[in-house]
């Protein structure tokens, strides 16, 4: 299986998009510059995470939902339960993911056994980082090569870091 064939199998499965840097459009000589394939698909999975619940006209299912938040005054283990689920709800709304298999935020033990040396979330109670692990949909097979798998080369997951605030 070439390259060139699982680079566009991978754009046909996680599309092509518009490159963004902190929310800004990238120019490269003059001219915008595109995201293709996994890459589209954590960026995609970031703007989805980076945007409010209901902010966008043309669908209002898309986005965060961190109302529930503010509802009560809940301890933020309470809170970090509700964002996983929220986030959890918005990513698999995405029809480029499989399953979300993991949200770790900042101050979780596992979180800070992976990340050796970070401060575990110890900045304002209202914000954290979080590490998602999502699986995407399986790459479609390569109709040049019969005995190709179709997740050969496909990315077995993908991370997304996200700064949420509440």
């Amino acid at each position: 299986m070439s390259a060139g064939s699982r680079g566009a199998r991978e754009q046909a499965a996680y599309g092509r998009a518009l490159a963004l840097d902190d929310g800004d459009l990238v120019l490269d000589a003059g001219r915008l510059e595109e995201v293709g394939g996994v890459a589209c698909l954590r960026q995609g999975l970031e703007l989805r995470l980076a945007t409010p619940w209901a902010s966008d006209r043309l669908d209002v299912r898309y986005g965060l939902d961190v109302r529930d938040t503010f509802t009560a005054a809940l301890p933020r283990p309470m809170v970090k339960d509700v964002l996983r689920l929220s986030i959890i709800r918005s990513l698999a709304g995405d029809p480029r993911v499989a399953s979300v298999d993991r949200v770790l935020f900042d101050d979780d033990p596992e979180y800070l056994a992976a990340h050796p040396g970070t401060d575990g979330g110890a900045g304002d109670v209202r914000t954290a980082l979080v590490e998602i692990t999502v699986t995407p949909v399986p790459l479609a097979a390569d109709l040049t090569d019969p005995a190709s798998d179709p997740t050969t080369g496909a990315a077995a997951t993908v991370q997304v870091l996200a700064d949420v605030r509440w």
